[in-house]
């Protein structure tokens, strides 16, 4: 194999890329992470600008100018928010992530491939599993009714849970449309420390995505009246799986949780403290933002909102009523023109890259059910996450990576072997990047030829 300067330059960005992602959890408690932050940005864009010969793509589209319309937004709010220092904090905060994802993004902006960006984010989501299980350690992991969420963790255990949650559900993506890889195995890991956890939020990210990806995938037929029976044999036989799993003496303290949360939406039954807390933060937040709808108390003044009506120091673990509360209804407009023109974009690739289309309308519906249970605005795994989408929608615009079903091509890929990050596509076209092989001339150190007849003559 032919190992080429923008190769080495590739993987150099792939591994800062993985790397910061991971450092996001695994050194949060860190004074020192905000720098290694910064450094992995700045060398990412470093990379990619060597790889095009020292030209920069600079770019203000959506992403861009909503994130510097919302940071600027927070700072304004200092000057009417009851706490002026909290906001001009906040305001800092998300300044310094505004500059790092800049970089990211018009770094990635000249890429082709949303695997290479997959995979980022899959791996990364592997190194917290395997670094939790360290910190743990896999008997207690294993058993469930050990609770890890009454001692003091490397992270917020709920951020470590949807991060885990999130890496599983592209994998399980790249597995339904890409086909089988050692490395799938993996995520089951992955699940166990989510259920672990017990993390509420994370347990339905895992349930409505995995329901989700699959109703894209298998009940789809030219007959409507197919369409109904396949979605109703996958909604009945997701549902009893989850039923017999909740059933499992190991698993009933995470049925609990699962049914106190119902309760609390219901307003009936048991509930927990944690339910009862995060009810009467939501009212407080509701009754705030009744009293000043058009500017809130100012961004980030929750905290200590809360600690002189409840006594206790908290934001309101719910992202629409934080927003609505500190910011009002500028700061929730503002912050959810991500997700509108993300949408809007979903649907206009549609019927381009129909498989990008499903990942992409998943995890934007996933990001928006799990706001009621945390406040995302502020923090660097969400906002990743939101850039990725908008990366993957640019990426499958132009018609890179969608795979091809095609005889020929699964001959193709079947004879390449793996791709560059040693992933197997079934079904595709090899890709490298974001080009098909199959119409451009490779060294036979590649394993390909320059047509399907090509490669197996050249055996």
């Amino acid at each position: 194999m032919i190992i080429t300067k923008n190769k080495l330059l590739s993987w150099l960005q792939w591994i800062s890329t993985v790397f910061m992602l991971s450092s996001f959890l695994l050194f949060d408690a860190y004074s020192w992470g905000k720098y290694a932050f910064f450094l992995c940005a700045v060398l990412i864009f470093f990379c990619s600008v060597s790889k095009n010969h020292g030209s920069v793509r600079i770019r203000i589209d959506g992403f861009v100018a909503v994130f510097f319309l919302f940071l600027c937004y927070t700072a304004l709010s200092s000057l009417w928010a009851i706490h002026s220092t909290d906001s001009l904090t906040m305001a800092r905060t998300l300044l310094r992530i505004f500059l790092c994802y800049l970089l990211i993004y018009w770094a990635y902006l000249r890429e082709n491939d949303p695997n290479y960006l997959l995979s980022a984010i899959i791996i990364a989501s592997y190194l917290v599993a395997f670094y939790s299980v360290t910190v743990y350690g896999f008997q207690r992991i294993l058993n469930f009714s050990d609770d890890l969420r009454r001692e003091e963790s490397y992270a917020n255990i709920n951020s470590i849970a949807l991060f885990l949650v999130f890496g599983f559900i592209c994998e399980f993506y790249l597995l339904l449309y890409r086909g089988f890889h050692p490395r799938s195995l993996i995520s089951l890991l992955s699940i166990i420390i989510v259920i672990s956890t017990r993390s509420r939020k994370a347990v339905v990210f895992l349930i409505l995505g995995v329901m989700a990806l699959l109703l894209h995938r298998y009940a789809k037929s030219k007959h409507p009246a197919y369409s109904l029976l396949r979605a109703a044999a996958i909604l009945i036989g997701g549902l009893l799986t989850v039923y017999m799993l909740a059933q499992l003496p190991a698993l009933l303290s995470v049925r609990n949780r699962l049914l106190w949360m119902i309760n609390t939406f219901l307003g009936s039954g048991k509930m927990d403290t944690s339910s009862i807390m995060r009810q009467n933060l939501i009212r407080l937040g509701l009754n705030c933002f009744s009293r000043k709808p058009l500017t809130g108390i100012g961004m980030a003044c929750t905290y200590s909102y809360a600690a002189a009506h409840l006594y206790f120091n908290s934001y309101l673990h719910n992202n629409y009523v934080e927003l609505l509360a500190g910011g009002g209804l500028p700061a929730f407009s503002l912050f959810y023109s991500f997700y509108a023109i993300l949408l809007y974009r979903c649907f206009r690739i549609k019927k381009k890259a129909p498989q990008w289309y499903a990942l992409c309308i998943v995890m934007i519906l996933l990001l928006l059910i799990t706001d009621y249970g945390r406040v995302s605005y502020y923090s660097k795994t969400v906002l990743f996450e939101i850039m990725s989408l908008f990366l993957i929608l640019e990426y499958a615009s132009r018609g890179k990576g969608e795979p091809q079903h095609d005889s020929k091509a699964c001959e193709v890929s079947q004879k390449s072997g793996l791709s560059v990050f040693g992933k197997r596509q079934p079904g595709s076209l090899p890709k490298y990047a974001g080009r098909d092989l199959s119409q451009t001339r490779v060294s036979r150190s590649y394993g390909t030829g320059t047509e399907p007849g090509a490669a197996q003559n050249s055996e």
